[in-house]
C-alpha cells in the first residue's frame, strides 16, 4: 500500500512538472534541475580517449558506474578512466586498468566535469564499454516538493515522501544499470560462441569432404590398371 502511494506521489510530481515546464520550455536552465542520469555504451578504439561532459552544481551527488562489456581476450578486459574537475584542479577520480568501477563522488565545485575513457594498454582490440552516470541534488528534490505541493498537502509530509522515493528510484536505476553491464556482456559472450562454434564446424565439414574426396581418388587409382605398356605394347 506505502509502494501504491509513493507511486501515486511520484505520478503527480511528474504531472504538476511537466504542466509548469510548458510554461518555461523555452527558459531551461541547469541550476534548476533537481537531477539527471544518462547511460549508453561507447566504442573507445585502441590508443585513443573519449571524453563526455556532465554539469554539476555544488552539493550534487555524482554517481558514476562502467564496465567493459566486450573488446579483447577475458584477462584484457581493461581501460583506464578519469574524472576531471572544473579548471586547473587534479582529477576527481583515477582508474588505472579496470574491468569495471563505480562509486558516488561529492561535488563540491560548481562546473562542468569531464569523464574520460582511453584504451592505451592495446594495440588491436576496440573496447566496447557501457556507462552510467548519476547527477542527484538532495535538496533541490525537496525544494521541488515543497513548491508544487505547498498549497495541495502537508508540505512536510510531502517533502520526506517524495526524499524517499526519489532515493528509491535513483538506487533502482543504478540496480538497473548493474544489471544491464552483465545483460549486454552476456549477449556479447553467447554471439562470439556462436560464431566460433559455426566457423569451426565448417572448417571440419570442409576436412571430411576433402579427405573423402581423396580418399575416392586414392582408391580408385589403386585399382585403375593399363593393358598396354608405356610404350603402347600390349601387356601379357
Amino acid at each position: 500500500m506505502n509502494i501504491f502511494l509513493q507511486f501515486l506521489a511520484v505520478s503527480h510530481v511528474l504531472a504538476c512538472a511537466g504542466v509548469s515546464g510548458l510554461e518555461h520550455a523555452d527558459e531551461w536552465d541547469p541550476d534548476n534541475v533537481p537531477g539527471t542520469t544518462f547511460d549508453f555504451s561507447i566504442l573507445v578504439k585502441p590508443r585513443t580517449e573519449e571524453c563526455f561532459f556532465q554539469y554539476a552544481r555544488v552539493g550534487a551527488k555524482m554517481y558514476v558506474e562502467f564496465r567493459v562489456v566486450k573488446g579483447g581476450l577475458a584477462d584484457e578486459r581493461f581501460i583506464n578512466f578519469m574524472i576531471h574537475r572544473p579548471g586547473p584542479a587534479p582529477p576527481l577520480a583515477r582508474k588505472f586498468v579496470t574491468e569495471a568501477y563505480s562509486d558516488t563522488y561529492d561535488i563540491e565545485k560548481k562546473g562542468v566535469y569531464q569523464i574520460c575513457l582511453s584504451n592505451p594498454h592495446t594495440k588491436f582490440y576496440t573496447k566496447l564499454v557501457y556507462l552510467f552516470v548519476s547527477v542527484y541534488y538532495k535538496d533541490e528534490w525537496e525544494k521541488f516538493a515543497k513548491d508544487e505541493f505547498e498549497y495541495v498537502v502537508s508540505v512536510r509530509n510531502v517533502t520526506t515522501t517524495m526524499s524517499q522515493v526519489d532515493y528509491k528510484v535513483h538506487l533502482m536505476r543504478q540496480h538497473q544499470a548493474h544489471n544491464r553491464q552483465f545483460v549486454a556482456r552476456d549477449f556479447y559472450l553467447i554471439e562470439s560462441n556462436r560464431k566460433y562454434v559455426d566457423n569451426w564446424s565448417l572448417l571440419q565439414c570442409a576436412v571430411i569432404v576433402g579427405t573423402s574426396l581423396f580418399q575416392v581418388y586414392f582408391v580408385k587409382n589403386l585399382f585403375n590398371t593399363k593393358s598396354v605398356t608405356p610404350t603402347n605394347k600390349p601387356r601379357c
